[in-house]
């Protein structure tokens, strides 16, 4: 990943930057998993696509899978849902 510019218009600030990336994962919520996208990534959470069905608050794992040497476990809780064609899960 590499970041591009932190200069943001000013309608379109964030608290924290966030570095757009496209990486398959899986999301785990309880019983549930499903695959997914990161779709960009900040010191304030991640956003994550998937078709995974969650309500806000709930526990999640996000899994980075790469090559031979293992997996990258993200833990965290989602912070809103917004209904799609696909739901959107950004986890803090």
């Amino acid at each position: 990943m590499q970041l591009v510019t932190t200069e943001m218009p000013h309608d379109q600030r964030r608290r924290f930057v966030r570095v757009a990336c496209d990486l398959l994962i899986e999301v785990i919520a309880g019983p549930q998993r499903c695959p997914g996208i990161l779709v960009d990534v900040g010191p304030g959470g991640v956003f994550v696509q998937t078709a995974l069905t969650a309500r806000t608050g709930d526990a999640v794992a996000v899994v980075c899978r790469g090559g031979k040497d293992g997996a990258l476990y993200l833990h965290g809780t989602v912070v809103w849902v917004q209904a799609r064609l696909r739901k959107r899960l950004p986890v803090a």
